[in-house]
């Protein structure tokens, strides 16, 4: 109700969920959701060399994003990558999964690491 972005609607949010006193579910921490094509800064949060997959942990709450040993650069598809931030470009699935369509692995910890919590 007049608070932060504006969005249009049928855009793609992000929240959180509480229930009101009176039992009704009620939206906070209200935020834009994933977008087609948009890159984000993210935390490798499982890998697989042997699978040939793993996930991304997106900010924000975003949630994770799959990728394919693909978007790992030959040099690191057999290295651990758990904790390592790349620049990820995703795509929306028909199905409205995020998948990583581009990554660009960064040196060190950048603007956006989120430290993933011990196993």
């Amino acid at each position: 109700k007049g608070q932060g972005d504006i969005c249009s609607p049928g855009s793609r949010v992000s929240f959180s969920l509480r229930m009101t006193p009176d039992g009704k579910p009620q939206a906070y921490d209200i935020t834009m959701g994933m977008a087609d094509g948009q890159t984000y800064t993210a935390t490798v949060a499982s890998y697989s060399s042997k699978n040939g997959y793993g996930f991304f942990r997106l900010p924000d709450g975003l949630g994770d994003a799959y990728f394919k040993k693909t978007c790992v650069p030959p040099e690191l598809h057999e290295a651990d990558l758990r904790g390592m931030t790349a620049a990820v470009q995703i795509r929306m699935t028909q199905d409205g999964m995020p998948q990583c369509v581009h990554a660009q692995f960064l040196d060190g910890h950048t603007a956006g690491h989120m430290p993933l919590a011990p196993p």
